[in-house]
């Protein structure tokens, strides 16, 4: 059973007022259809849900697996990336690691939750932030010469 907040109705009145045409070229109308309406996966939305990165995770989240046709666009948006590596790939999101990279905090937390060391990448941003920098020495001093790897190409 949903739990219905006063949101959800009123984005349920919404979907009722729109056509079906409008609702499949609506990455959120598309959405919000397959999670109140079908409450299952959605063919016909996917295409404009794809095109949302806000949208894509919440579908993958919806649906409880990878959603790979919105992964490009998650890969665009450091939130997003994150949560989708945290929340549905339960690893590392390699696609979306340049976008994660780019703020501090989440680099820290994907260097500890998602790849368990250290996170090159994202070092630049957090060295740019006191807190943070501290917190990922702070960090990298707890993993054993094991845990830390360079990747050779």
């Amino acid at each position: 059973m949903l739990d219905i907040t006063e949101y959800d109705i009123r984005k349920i009145y919404e979907l009722g007022k729109m056509s079906f045409e409008d609702i499949i070229n609506d990455p959120e109308a598309s959405f919000y259809f397959a999670k109140y309406i079908k409450q299952d996966r959605f063919p016909e939305g996917e295409e404009a849900i794809s095109k949302s990165a806000e949208f894509s995770y919440l579908y993958a989240v919806l649906l409880g697996e990878r959603f790979l046709a919105g992964e490009e666009a998650i890969s665009k948006d450091p939130y997003a990336s994150y949560n989708y590596a945290e929340d549905i790939i339960e690893g590392p999101f390699p696609l979306g690691e340049e976008a994660i990279s780019k703020r501090a905090g989440l680099s820290f937390w994907y260097a500890m939750k998602i790849i368990k060391g250290p996170f090159p990448l994202g070092e630049e941003a957090i060295r740019q932030d006191p807190y943070w920098s501290q917190e990922y020495d702070e960090f990298l001093e707890t993993l054993s010469e094991e845990d830390i790897y360079i990747e050779v190409d």
